[in-house]
């Protein structure tokens, strides 16, 4: 079918890109910045796995409203929360690539920090999705 088609000649474009970008990445001059970079991000930097690294300013960019407003997602406050507590937030629909969840707990599209004012909240989904 046309759905499959469309995946299989996605998968292939990423391939020949991928490559292509690689091959220009570690060709001279860029491997002067390319090497030391990626060493830094697969060596020594923790931060993917950890969350360590995370920007209030980035995830309060205009853009995430718009991403918000775009597919559109909305959170509903159903009862006021501790802010002191630990919790767990399901997102769901959820799907195979979690927007909803993007928009809502990865960056401040949907409004979490105003409606839970004082949680500090990251977004936990499968390697697969990066």
């Amino acid at each position: 079918t046309l759905a499959v088609t469309s995946l299989v000649s996605t998968l292939f474009w990423n391939i020949i890109c991928t490559v292509g970008a690689l091959r220009l990445a570690f060709s001279f001059p860029m491997n002067i910045l390319v090497v030391p970079y990626l060493t830094h991000i697969f060596l020594i930097d923790r931060s993917r796995v950890t969350g360590s690294r995370k920007s209030n300013w980035f995830r309060s960019l205009r853009w995430w409203k718009n991403f918000a407003d775009y597919f559109p997602v909305k959170l509903i406050k159903t009862a006021p929360i501790d802010p002191n507590g630990k919790y767990i937030f399901a997102h769901h629909p959820h799907g195979i690539v979690g927007y909803g969840a993007i928009a809502s707990f990865g960056m401040d599209g949907a409004g979490f920090s105003k409606l839970f004012p004082g949680i500090d909240v990251y977004l936990l989904t499968l390697n697969l999705n990066f």
